[in-house]
């Protein structure tokens, strides 16, 4: 799951509506994007709205991810190549 500060879902009548995440604190979701919260409101097709990050990457960090992405093939997948 993404990080996030809000998400959308559609209330009971449909309506699609926008929401801050801490709203899903102690709210039980189930595989198919459905919440129900303690005072047993629902609502269905929860979509998470991703953050961004909200700071520059480390030197440390940035050599952590570039070696896992070589280490398991995938640099290739998120590099694009600057001369063809």
């Amino acid at each position: 799951m993404p990080s996030s500060g809000r998400f959308r879902a559609r209330t009971k009548l449909g309506e699609l509506q926008t929401y801050d995440i801490a709203l899903l604190n102690d709210a039980i979701g189930d595989t198919d994007g459905n919440i129900e919260f303690p005072d047993g409101r629902f609502l269905h097709h929860v979509d998470l709205i991703p953050a961004p990050a909200l700071r520059e990457w480390s030197e440390t960090e940035e050599a952590i991810v570039e070696h896992a992405l070589t280490f398991l093939g995938g640099a290739d997948q998120c590099y694009s190549p600057i001369h063809d």
